[in-house]
């Protein structure tokens, strides 16, 4: 007992002394002072991720297991590799004695290649009664794909000068892609009480995909993301209503889908709620169900009811993300976080990093993706700007080629998962005037 009493003293005695250098420590934090911006200023960010490393193991852990399958013959081929990269430049363009204008240009692009080749044991196609013995044949399945995606977007953005409070947002959005999907030998499979069909097609899907977005976002008053002079513990609340306008044209228009898938997409349903019965389909035709933020193309104008977002400055670096002096603020909306923080550089006058916490998106897609996604200050600019133009010049070409094709309708989805950043990025101001 002697012996358990002294480890608790022991114990709360360090806890004690955490506690008191801890205090100093976090009352000796700065207090950040509103920044004072000059035309020209700018700053850079950027991530770049190569998937080949995550994507080669993930596809010799598969190939070991096809090959423990007794019908597989061989695994003539199976391969994957891919990258993304997301950037993103601010500069002051104007100076007023009232506020600052900046530009933001943003531009990411993902690319995608996949092969697979496999010899096996496969059911002769035909029909085959409950008790036959099935006859089976060598037969090589293959299945190839390839995707890029590419995604640039401009803004300016409006501070009250004062109190570095945003006052409009002008954005335009443009979302580009090209992939191709073949596959021969695809085996297929009709269970029916008494029988089994299979049979074996081939696939040639493309599609062409384009997607053009203006908006226009004002706040009154300003959004405060921002509470200068900022501590450490300091909290704030930013109650504003906002205004909403746009437009939204494009197309999507696929080519070689089966029969049957075409016709789940343009069901009976579908048909009635956009009067569109087939491909392409023209995003500025679909017509907007009451109460709908779009109609055939126009977005708005609406406004929102009061929006009340609580802000909180959570912690302070000396050091952090190669930028000093650095406090992380987080965000709260209807009594919940939002997955989103962002750290500013008192010492900079602007970001060192944003964070998304990606945890729901990560279960979703089975732990592909990190559980927070960092977006960090470059220490070059010029750098960053270099590879934004790259990207708009890339997205220029497919342009020109009109090669653009979407795979937004075969597993996995990552379309689906693609369009995610754009409405990130962009459609969360519709989600916000609506929010209520």
């Amino acid at each position: 007992m002697k012996k358990i009493v002294s480890a608790l003293f022991s114990s709360l005695l360090f806890a004690l002394l955490l506690c008191s250098l801890a205090v100093p420590a976090f009352a000796s934090a700065p207090t950040a002072e509103a920044p004072e911006w000059n035309e020209g200023d700018r700053w850079g960010y950027g991530v770049e991720v190569d998937f080949g490393e995550d994507l080669g193991d993930l596809m010799a852990n598969l190939t070991d297991l096809l090959e423990m399958v007794d019908e597989v013959q061989s695994v003539n081929e199976l391969s994957a590799d891919g990258g993304s990269e997301f950037w993103m430049l601010f500069e002051v363009t104007d100076v007023t004695d009232d506020s600052y204008v900046m530009d933001m240009d943003l531009a990411s692009m993902v690319t995608l290649d996949a092969a697979l080749s496999v010899t096996a044991s496969m059911p002769v196609a035909g029909t085959y009664n409950s008790g036959d013995e099935i006859e089976t044949e060598n037969m090589t399945i293959s299945l190839e794909a390839g995707a890029e995606v590419t995604l640039v977007v401009n803004m300016e953005i409006t501070y009250d000068k004062e109190t570095m409070a945003i006052e409009a947002v002008s954005l335009s959005a443009k979302l580009l892609g090209t992939a191709d999907l073949v596959g021969e030998n695809i085996p297929q499979e009709d269970l029916e009480f008494t029988n089994t069909t299979y049979w074996y097609e081939n696939y040639d899907v493309h599609a062409e995909l384009k997607v053009d977005l203006d908006l226009d976002l004002t706040f009154d008053p300003c959004l405060n993301i921002w509470d200068f002079s900022m501590s450490v513990n300091d909290t704030w609340w930013s109650n504003f209503t906002a205004s909403l306008s746009g437009n939204l044209t494009g197309y999507l228009d696929v080519q070689g889908l089966p029969d049957d898938v075409e016709d789940e997409i343009f069901d009976d349903e579908f048909v009635e709620e956009t009067g569109i019965t087939g491909f392409p389909i023209v995003f500025e035709d679909i017509e907007g169900d009451e109460g709908s933020p779009i109609d055939k193309g126009v977005i708005g104008p609406f406004d929102s009811g009061e929006i009340d977002l609580w802000f909180n400055c959570t912690d302070y670096f000396e050091d952090l993300y190669d930028m000093t002096n650095v406090y992380e603020i987080r965000v709260m909306t209807g009594g919940e976080g939002v997955p989103f923080r962002f750290f500013y550089s008192s010492d900079a006058g602007f970001m060192a990093a944003f964070q998304m916490d990606t945890e729901e998106l990560n279960e979703t897609v089975g732990g592909m993706i990190d559980e927070d996604m960092t977006i960090r200050a470059s220490s070059d600019p010029d750098v960053v700007e270099e590879n934004i133009n790259e990207i708009v010049e890339r997205q220029g070409e497919l342009e020109e080629d009109d090669g653009i094709l979407g795979f937004f309708t075969d597993p996995p989805y990552l379309g689906i998962i693609l369009v995610a950043v754009i409405v990130v990025v962009v459609v969360a101001a519709v989600l916000i005037v609506r929010r209520k």
